[in-house]
């Protein structure tokens, strides 16, 4: 029955689902917000619609009508945007496919390859940034589908005029939403060169037909250039800046060596590195759980693909005119258009002075890239490989893996999600209400696909559920290694800090902050001069003193009418309390003095068996025994840190410094004060 099995080329769209579905929609009931997903959403939320035309005023206009379209169909739900995020992907392949299939008409087999590779596509691994990249792949979309739109308004004289109106809108569409794709719409008079050697036409005709052909959009891609250069130039633009002209004092031999180290670099990045990445999945230990998974994921893959390629019967008429052997021209075609596809495609990124990479950030700028990697690879497989069915077994290799290795990354997001999660929880638990204007600031958090200007919308969004169009963004968060000198005049008290977050403005003031620290797998700290800082804690950040200095308590509300709780909606329920929920409450507590609170949650926390993450969590605990009289059991705390952790006696020195001058010189205390300064040898 098996033998029997024929797969059509109207199979090709399911199978693309189904691929992009392994790939990537295994894990989204489990994913959420990512980067720059939080502002938009958060736009959304409080401007509605028509605040994206605010948003993008100043470097993308036109991508407003997108996000106004979608934010209106998916709202808020992180579920319904990464289904859509999923589609998006399916839905460019697709177009991707049905418009090669119009260039190559004879070579079903290997364009259908060239739209499954475009799909699993392992240099860009930001999928699960749902919000931003569904728009990104629209966008795609409309490209590709006015390359096929090209190619069928010539082949259909009676429609000529309709089709080459909607392929000129859907290239319009394509160039002024986003800068992203101005480079491959060079690719177009090279496809309709390829299509018109097919007539079998002299040189001269040929391309004097693809000139004329192309002609149209060439004057919408010069008039997208033009308009872009104004932009770039008005007063009111806040991108990306053209760099590649900017290089004074370079000369022209070191310009044109770094120009060739590009290319040389944006060929090994986006046509080889992509791909052979995935092998690292050897190097993943085997006794992990997550490992098995993703070989099973890629041996699954791997099964299907080869059976549905292996079965796959392309109509008569697919293939029928090719000599034997020609594949090899396809081939030669195929790789020359893609080196051109990938160089094409880094054109933005490279203009704007912006490096490409492997991981994020920056493997952003490889969407751009992808067509040139999937036409280069496919290329070479029909050239190096020379049987049928040894091809079909290489395709099917590198789909699995590139397969496994997306799948891996969605887990890894899955991960990050959860770390999110739990960072906005600790905030709350520990900070329940916050005075508007304030400014939270810290070196860095380890917080992987997030960046301080992405959270704080997340931010706002807990602190002032209510917020109006109207209002003034009352919270901002800073990193101090990437925004000192820029967003961050300076760290010297009593300075205005505002910030334009595209809609929304801040306004604060840096004697108005608030710091915050947090090292895996400890939990979140609130930093001040007195308690929680350099000089109690050990191996803490260099940066960390010149914040401490600046932030204070008075900000935080303890108590307030409506205490701060991640919304349901964005966040899904709030998590099981585990040891940084007590530890969070007790910082709150100590904060207020309340110190039987604190020894309260510490025996709660004991009797469900949780226990500090880092010994120097025992802080508040020590504090609160040595001042409700149970020195003991406070000194016992300590000794038990200095075991765990030596560098701490520095500050349980300094702990203990504060402890004796704070609480009654009682003789039996200073007998017991004196033995512990001799042992952790204060001053």
């Amino acid at each position: 029955m098996i033998k029997k099995i024929q797969f059509r080329a109207s199979s090709i769209p399911v199978a693309l689902l189904i691929i992009c579905v392994i790939s990537y929609g295994l894990l989204i009931p489990w994913l959420g917000f990512y980067w720059d997903d939080w502002p938009y959403s958060w736009f959304a939320h409080i401007l509605g619609p028509l605040g994206f035309v605010k948003a993008f005023a100043n470097d993308r206009p036109f991508l407003s009508v997108i996000y106004m379209i979608t934010t209106s169909l998916f709202g808020n739900t992180p579920l319904l945007w990464q289904i859509f995020g999923v589609l998006t992907r399916f839905l460019t392949a697709y177009t991707l496919w049905w418009s090669l299939g119009k260039v190559w008409p004879k070579y079903g087999r290997q364009v259908a390859a060239v739209a499954f590779l475009f799909a699993v596509y392992p240099g860009f691994g930001q999928q699960w940034i749902s919000v931003i990249y569904s728009q990104v792949f629209i966008v795609l979309a409309a490209f590709f589908f006015s390359i096929g739109l090209n190619i069928v308004a010539d082949q259909k004289p009676r429609w000529y005029w309709p089709l080459t109106l909607l392929a000129l809108i859907c290239s319009a569409f394509s160039l002024f939403t986003t800068e992203y794709f101005f480079g491959l719409e060079l690719l177009r008079p090279m496809f309709l060169w390829i299509v018109a050697g097919e007539k079998g036409i002299g040189l001269r005709k040929r391309a004097a037909r693809t000139a004329i052909q192309w002609l149209p959009y060439l004057l919408v891609w010069a008039g997208y250039a033009i308009y872009h250069l104004w932009l770039l130039h008005s007063s009111t633009y806040k991108g990306y800046e053209l760099q590649v002209f900017n290089n004074t004092g370079v000369g022209p031999t070191i310009t044109i060596l770094h120009s060739i180290q590009s290319v040389i670099d944006s060929i090994a990045k986006g046509g080889f590195a992509a791909w052979t990445q995935t092998a690292s999945l050897f190097t993943l230990p085997l006794e992990v759980s997550s490992t098995l998974l993703y070989i099973l994921v890629g041996v699954f893959s791997f099964i299907i693909a080869l059976f549905y390629f292996l079965k796959l019967n392309l109509s008569p008429e697919i293939g029928r005119d090719v000599p034997t052997g020609h594949e090899d021209h396809w081939g030669i075609q195929a790789v020359v258009l893609g080196l051109a596809g990938i160089l094409l495609g880094r054109l933005p990124s490279w203009a704007a002075g912006l490096q490409v990479g492997m991981t994020f950030p920056w493997d952003r700028f490889m969407v751009s890239m992808m067509l040139g990697s999937a036409l280069f690879v496919a290329g070479l497989i029909e050239l190096l490989i020379k049987t049928e069915k040894r091809k079909i077994y290489i395709l099917a290799i590198v789909l699995a893996f590139s397969a496994a290795w997306q799948f891996q990354g969605a887990n890894t997001f899955r991960r990050a999600w959860d770390t999110e999660r739990n960072f906005f929880w600790q905030l709350a638990w520990r900070i329940p209400g916050l005075k508007p204007n304030t400014l939270l600031l810290t070196p860095e958090f380890s917080l992987q696909f997030y960046s301080d200007y992405s959270l704080s919308a997340p931010l706002n969004l807990i602190y002032a559920p209510n917020l109006s169009a109207s209002e003034a963004m009352p919270y901002l968060l800073l990193y101090t290694k990437a925004r000192l000198d820029g967003s961050l005049p300076t760290l010297a008290p009593n300075t205005p800090v505002t910030f334009d977050y595209r809609a929304m403005t801040f306004s604060g003031n840096t004697s108005n902050s608030v710091a915050l620290y947090m090292s895996f797998p400890g939990c979140l700290r609130v930093l001040d001069k007195d308690y929680t800082n350099e000089k109690s804690i050990p191996n803490l950040p260099e940066e960390i003193p010149a914040i401490t200095n600046l932030s204070h308590l008075s900000p935080i509300i303890p108590n307030p009418d409506s205490p701060a709780v991640p919304p349901a909606k964005w966040f899904g329920a709030e998590p099981a309390h585990t040891w940084c929920y007590y530890f969070a409450k007790a910082e709150l507590a100590r904060q207020q003095h309340h110190y039987q609170e604190v020894i309260d949650l510490w025996n709660e926390a004991q009797s469900k068996g949780f226990s500090p993450s880092i010994p120097s969590e025992k802080l508040p605990f020590i504090y609160a025994y040595a001042y409700s009289g149970q020195i003991d059991t406070a000194l016992q705390m300590t000794r038990d840190i200095i075991t765990a952790e030596p560098k701490s006696d520095t500050g349980m020195c300094y702990t203990w410094n504060k402890i004796s001058n704070a609480i009654p010189r009682l003789p039996a205390n200073e007998a017991k004060f004196k033995i512990l300064f001799k042992e952790l040898r204060c001053n």
